[in-house]
């Protein structure tokens, strides 16, 4: 697809937008909380939300003629919610609020009571409403503080960035705040500064332009992604990018700009972004290309889909980062090819105050400087002799000696530069004992990583990498400081890695993994630990290739805290990825005389609380299921703990003139409540609407009725998700009410 046809396709869009002349949803404020498209988990942002300054009650305004077309309620996601279908056949929708206008609240309170459930979800036949009129007032219902999330959609029900709509109602003239430059390896060929593992780079700002904190040398076929938010003027909320743009040599390679958003491709906003990173460091880098899996519709790329493929020379980069008011914030870089082998240390030794270094050099070298370190810091050496200088088609050796004054050093530092501006830095510490090695195995999602250092000590040590029992020859990447080997799993679903490492036929290290390999388009079952353990992968499940380790922790077969747990510990071990339907679990579980109801799978997170996964419980082969878009650390237990309720109001034996409302303070720390329907609330028998906020953990219900003077009996039950039934009562008065 061509991109001037697009372009128009863009421009055609946006101008049916501003064509109409709807008005802003809310009294409130013109200010934002939220913007279109933003990061949350799971799914993008398809709203813009709009302050109500932690405040709830304002009211909210139909954008123009229309009629209702459904109005949801619920204590989950966007609580309480009202859809406007417009005289132009879009839709707008507001939610999180916190009671509708009068005629609705009574429709909704009718339709509740005839349903005997909070929950509903309610189309009515024939609602009408004038532009202005108040709908409803903004609130906190569902997730989330105070705040009215407004959208609006297509006719085709997708979601339209209202800013097309509202763009003269916000004040913004600050550019995007940039952060950090990834940059992403994308096979086992790549490197990124000699490492197949992603790098951050900081980015620093100057005279208006940021650039890398350092040089970037990279090889093969790499990914770039960018760190950041967006602000506006006079409110201190941390907005989303509107539009990024990658050109190199100033062509375009990437561009992305958040417009519109089909809701049956919104849980791809893991693909677009760099999972690894946000999983285990909570940092969101936006990817600038685009991967075959990634199916959104927000791009417009070259043949390259913003791949930067890096061989020799330099790679010039642009990338442009905007807001919806076309305030930008740019970078500027360079990527250059990396050496084809890395300059590195081959030998150094002191004999009293003679230093005696032997390197691997670039073969085009300008500059050389050689340092030692002593107490006061890094000293220049001033002279140095070449011994001996050896050529080769990829750099050359050079042995060096020098003269340390006064005596030896602790670590040597060179320094260096190349005719093409390249530049390198190497360091030796002589501290490192001779016999030294660490060796690290690193797990980067579809390809294992070992990591050797420090470097000069290899030199006379063998590797060995038995795949399956079969030596392997890895793809070897030397870096100044240390030696990587990648290896790519074979395709059988459950292998084993051994690495040897040797010195003089004695083997000083000496290591086996066993470790899972799991494909993308395959239906696999696996089975761990004499079948305790199983997992089912549907053939949709992922997006790439993805090994996995685990590990069977026994020692957890016991009570804690009065729990009874049911399982070992299953421990995983992962390069956290995204996918694209859930993994389906099943664990065995120690026969027992517990309700089968009870029995559950939960994760145990790092502050040792449980957290619940889910339970299909067979009693009969002692096995529960669970699903999960990933792997957790989890087992299986019993919870036999009921909900802890506490009656907030009425007060008992309190005597009321007349009693508004009912609150009661609800928490399960274990099994949670999942439904309204696991709330019965009775005044007199009679049956009140359990309103659950479960993000404040507090029930809200209005007697429908007025009560008489007198004493009355309120009776209120709360199930969680195991079957344990809390059950509290009480009495109270009413004096002095008059019909």
């Amino acid at each position: 697809m061509k991109f001037t046809r697009l372009i128009a396709g863009i421009l055609l869009f946006t101008s049916s937008l501003l064509a109409q002349n709807y008005l802003w949803p809310t009294s409130a404020s013109k200010y934002l909380s939220a913007s279109f498209c933003e990061y949350r988990p799971g799914h993008y942002h398809s709203a813009i939300d709009i302050k109500t300054w932690n405040q709830e009650g304002y009211p909210v305004f139909a954008i123009d003629d229309g009629r209702i077309y459904r109005i949801r309620v619920s204590p989950h996601g966007y609580g309480k919610v009202i859809y406007l279908k417009l005289k132009d056949g879009r839709f707008a929708v507001y939610a999180h609020l916190q009671r509708f206008a009068p005629k609705i609240e009574q429709a909704i309170r009718k339709e509740q009571l005839r349903r005997k459930r909070y929950s509903i979800n309610w189309k009515p036949k024939n609602w009408p409403v004038k532009k202005g009129e108040i709908l409803a007032y903004s609130g906190q219902t569902g997730i989330g503080v105070p705040h009215l999330h407004f959208e609006i959609r297509d006719p085709q029900n997708h979601a339209l960035n209202p800013l097309h709509f509202f763009k003269d109602q916000i004040k913004d003239q600050i550019p995007p705040i940039l952060q950090e430059l990834l940059v992403i390896p994308l096979n086992q060929h790549s490197t990124v500064n000699g490492s197949i593992l992603p790098r951050t780079f900081l980015l620093k700002k100057e005279n208006g332009i940021y650039r890398p904190n350092e040089p970037i040398y990279a090889k093969g076929q790499i990914g770039l992604a960018i760190r950041g938010y967006d602000r506006a003027n006079d409110v201190y909320n941390k907005y989303g990018f509107y539009q990024e743009i990658l050109s190199v040599n100033q062509k375009l390679l990437f561009k992305a700009s958040y417009d519109t958003l089909d809701f049956n491709k919104t849980s791809q906003i893991d693909v677009e972004i760099y999972y690894p990173l946000k999983a285990l460091q909570k940092k969101r880098f936006h990817k600038l290309f685009r991967e075959p899996f990634n199916q959104l519709n927000f791009y417009q790329t070259d043949q390259s889909n913003g791949i930067l493929t890096v061989q020799h020379g330099k790679v010039p980069f642009t990338i442009q980062v905007r807001d919806f008011w076309n305030n930008v914030s740019t970078v500027e870089g360079v990527i250059q090819s990396d050496f084809d082998t890395s300059p590195r240390v081959l030998m150094a030794r002191q004999i009293q105050n003679q230093l005696f270094i032997k390197m691997q050099l670039p073969a085009h070298l300008q500059e050389l400087q050689l340092w030692a370190s002593k107490r006061k810091g890094w000293q220049k050496i001033k002279y140095y002799e070449i011994l001996q200088q050896q050529f080769k088609t990829n750099g050359q050796q050079m042995l060096v000696k020098a003269t340390l004054n006064p005596g030896p050093a602790n670590s040597i530092k060179i320094t260096g530069n190349t005719t093409d501006q390249r530049h390198f830095n190497l360091i030796h510490d002589f501290s490192i004992p001779k016999d030294s090695l660490t060796v690290k195995l690193i797990n980067l999602g579809k390809y294992w990583v070992v990591q050797y250092k420090p470097i000069e000590h290899l030199q006379d040590m063998t590797l060995q990498v038995f795949l399956n029992g079969k030596p392997v020859q890895p793809v070897t990447h030397l870096t100044p400081y240390f030696l990587e080997q990648v290896v790519k799993p074979e395709s059988a679903t459950l292998q084993k890695m051994r690495l040897v490492v040797q010195s003089f036929e004695k083997a000083v290290f000496d290591s086996t993994v066993q470790f899972a390999v799991i494909h993308p388009g395959k239906p696999q079952n696996l089975s761990f630990f004499n079948d305790s353990l199983k997992i089912n992968i549907n053939p949709q499940a992922l997006y790439d290739t993805l090994i996995f380790t685990v590990e069977k922790n026994e020692s957890f077969l016991r009570l804690r805290d009065s729990i009874p747990l049911l399982s070992p510990h299953y421990q995983f071990s992962w390069y956290p990825q995204a996918l694209r339907k859930p993994l389906n679990f099943t664990i065995k579980y120690l026969p027992n005389d517990l309700p089968p109801a009870s029995i559950g799978c939960y994760a145990l997170n790092g502050s040792g609380r449980f957290n619940f996964l889910g339970a299909k419980v067979d009693t009969l082969n002692h096995i529960v299921s669970f699903k999960s878009k990933g792997f957790k650390n989890f087992l299986a237990l019993s919870d036999t703990v009921p909900p802890v309720v506490e009656i907030l109001r009425p007060k008992a034996g309190q005597s009321y003139k007349n009693l508004k409302f009912v609150k009661i303070s609800v928490d399960d720390s274990l099994s949670s409540l999942d439904s309204d329907l696991n709330f019965r609330i009775f005044i007199d028998d009679q049956w009140l609407i359990p309103e659950w906020d479960p993000e404040r953990k507090l029930v809200m219900a209005i007697p429908h009725w007025p009560l008489d003077n007198g004493k009355h009996q309120l009776q209120v039950e709360v199930k969680d998700q195991a079957g344990n039934i809390s059950r509290k009562s009480l009495e109270f008065f009413i004096k002095g009410y008059k019909k």
